[in-house]
């Protein structure tokens, strides 16, 4: 299979109680987890920007796929997250880059495209469009940051997201977590706004549900339909990444077998995985630990 990922390339500063971690964060958890997961036949691209002074924090992963969508920029974003137990974590960025080169002439080959709005302008609606209208493969399409506005002291706060129906007639599947499933309608209750996605022509909803676990939703025939798969009891090392290795492995999983069960398993136990290390050395073990 021929993928292509879709995002930015973010220096995460972490903030856990108090104690701060720099490392590479963004796309780069994407990237690693379709690297740990897929076949040998398989082929990589990644579109996103990077910087001199970071190169050195995602060389090891980025060597290993095709970088002719990959741009040279003078400095990539850099994000201070404060993670503090349960609670959704707050956000705040030292800078914001231009969104992404997508050479749309370069598409019709691909069979998926994942597409994870890392800062929120990865990518504009004009670009989905045109990279709908330049491909037939399945279009994984995770919210992600594009569900937070942005405010003159660069904060992120969650909003209801302009014009979004206009984003969702260009996705197959879609990822949000239980307070960005809120920003994509003006309806206020989970299913309601499930059924409304459904109507713009998205075919598959995954929510991820933090410690409880996650739902994916689907159509059976003409009927609404969920799997939930709840979170197996792991040490809660890590809280960053985690969504971003949901999202790779759903979309890895679904796209090689078409089986929506498979593939919520694959990306639940994936992310409990990511979840449960201590350091991103760790990944390597990906595949390993989720087969097991």
């Amino acid at each position: 299979m021929k993928l292509l990922i879709i995002g930015h390339s973010v220096v995460d500063i972490i903030d856990k109680d108090g104690d701060k971690v720099v490392q590479p964060g963004g796309i780069f958890y994407s990237v690693n987890t379709c690297l740990q997961l897929i076949s040998p036949n398989d082929e990589i691209y990644l579109c996103t920007q990077i910087d001199d002074k970071h190169f050195h924090l995602y060389e090891n992963v980025y060597k290993n796929v095709d970088q002719s969508f990959i741009e040279r920029v003078d400095a990539i974003p850099a994000v201070e997250l404060t993670v503090s137990g349960h609670f959704e974590r707050k956000e705040h960025y030292k800078n914001i880059s231009n969104k992404l080169n997508i050479d749309c002439g370069k598409l019709n080959d691909f069979d998926g495209i994942l597409i994870n709005m890392i800062t929120g302008f990865d990518i504009d609606i004009i670009q989905l469009q045109k990279t709908r209208q330049s491909t037939n493969a399945l279009i994984y399409f995770d919210v992600h940051t594009l569900s937070r506005g942005l405010d003159e002291n660069l904060h992120r706060s969650f909003r209801v997201i302009p014009d979004f129906d206009e984003w969702a007639k260009n996705i197959d599947i879609i990822q949000c977590n239980e307070h960005e499933i809120f920003t994509l309608s003006d309806k206020k209750t989970e299913i309601e706004i499930v059924e409304h996605l459904f109507n713009c022509g998205i075919k598959i909803v995954c929510i991820t549900k933090g410690k409880i676990g996650s739902k994916i939703y689907y159509k059976n025939k003409n009927e609404v339909a969920s799997y939930f798969r709840s979170t197996r009891k792991i040490s809660n090392n890590n809280n960053v990444g985690c969504g971003d290795v949901f999202g790779a492995a759903f979309f890895y999983g679904y796209i090689s077998t078409g089986n929506i069960t498979q593939a919520a398993e694959l990306s639940a136990s994936s992310s409990e995985y990511i979840a449960s290390i201590n350091n991103l050395s760790e990944f390597i073990k990906l595949k390993e630990n989720v087969v097991r």
